[in-house]
């Protein structure tokens, strides 16, 4: 589905001389809360507040038969195969010379803009051969689902057919660039939420905060480990959680933890708490992790997320990996010690508030586009 960018018919001709984009992405959900559709809907706001024309088209899914009979042939890797139709591919090929400029977002529409007569940047939020092992660590399927992924991306993956590759992790960018005749590489991670002002006299307050949606069944579970692990501890501290979204994407476990409502803006303003990401899968960018930094949450993750973080001074102190629920109390001791703990999160925040930005991600896309100078200077203004 097109959903084009509303303007008057009169200033058409003025329009044509704007840079015209035409961003392949995910239809939204009722929630709008998925990475991708939070993702898709900033970088969007942001190319458009630099004055391009972009319109928006939505592949919508084929029917579960097709996508099994698709998938059990061969015929496309994991995910790709729920979009594959012709149909669509040829939709999107004709409509795509209106535009000078394609960017597809989200991997699974990458078989759909193979081959468009307009320059295409990809945008990848998982690399799917990677992060299929790691969501499902030790089943045979997603073993050779991500080998057939991996065979596919070697394929495709290339200058020939895109203009540009762009990473949502460090991680995913390293593993983009070892492809032969790999495209330019773009680092485009997400923008950071606005902060919650520190106040100058806030102190560590041992609290643990898990924000976030847990509906998709790999953070479920990887939750639900969480709780059972810490349920059985001892010592531990209290747990600040969102009840309503745990029973809406059916998290029934968080009762076991007895957990107190989210933090208000009031009570991040007023001291610093532990943020909590209880997936242990290694996956593209973590949304939650600058959400919780804007929040004054020292971040804790079962997932490796650092790397993005590690050009950040102070990144090691503030952004924690964790392999089992008995290390976190050890964690808030550790930043318990440290004397100037307020003034150096809030250096370290403040560093990634100027780092992670919609705006500067949209700017990586524009430089990366083969466009004529005066359309490039026109979406800067």
């Amino acid at each position: 589905m097109l959903v084009t960018q509303p303007h008057p018919r009169a200033d058409h001709a003025v329009d044509r001389r704007r840079l015209r984009i035409l961003w392949v992405g995910k239809s939204p959900t009722n929630s709008g809360a998925s990475g991708e559709e939070v993702f898709d809907a900033r970088t969007i706001a942001a190319l458009r507040a630099m004055d391009c024309y972009l319109d928006v088209f939505h592949p919508p899914p084929v029917s579960r038969a097709r996508e099994a009979t698709l998938l059990s042939i061969g015929a496309l890797p994991y995910a790709r195969s729920r979009y594959a139709i012709r149909k669509t591919t040829q939709q999107i090929r004709a409509i795509s010379r209106d535009y000078d400029v394609i960017i597809c977002s989200w991997e699974p529409f990458d078989a759909l803009v193979r081959h468009l007569p307009r320059p295409t940047i990809l945008i990848v939020h998982n690399v799917s051969s990677q992060g299929l092992p790691a969501i499902y660590p030790g089943n045979l399927l997603a073993k050779l689902a991500a080998v057939r992924a991996a065979i596919w991306e070697r394929r495709w993956y290339r200058a020939s057919h895109f203009v540009a590759i762009a990473a949502l992790s460090r991680a995913d960018l390293a593993y983009l660039g070892n492809i032969p005749d790999a495209p330019a590489l773009l680092w485009t991670p997400p923008g950071m939420p606005p902060c919650v002002e520190l106040d100058t006299r806030a102190e560590l307050i041992e609290e643990i905060v898990l924000s976030g949606t847990y509906g998709w069944p790999p953070k479920q579970r990887d939750a639900d480990l969480f709780v059972w692990d810490y349920a059985a501890l001892d010592a531990r501290l209290p747990v600040r959680a969102d009840m309503s979204g745990a029973a809406r994407d059916g998290w029934g476990t968080i009762k076991l933890l007895d957990p107190l409502p989210l933090p208000t803006a009031s009570e991040n303003h007023q001291g610093i708490r532990i943020g909590l990401i209880t997936d242990r899968f290694q996956s593209g960018h973590k949304l939650k992790t600058l959400a919780y930094l804007a929040g004054n949450q020292v971040v804790l993750s079962f997932a490796n997320v650092g790397s993005d973080f590690s050009h950040i001074p102070d990144h090691d102190l503030f952004v924690r990996h964790v392999s089992r629920a008995s290390e976190i109390n050890f964690h808030v001791r550790a930043l318990s010690a440290i004397p100037d703990l307020r003034d150096r999160f809030a250096r370290f925040k403040a560093a990634c508030a100027q780092q992670f930005t919609w705006d500067g991600l949209a700017r990586s896309l524009l430089d990366a586009m083969p466009v004529p100078h005066e359309n490039l200077k026109a979406c800067s203004r």
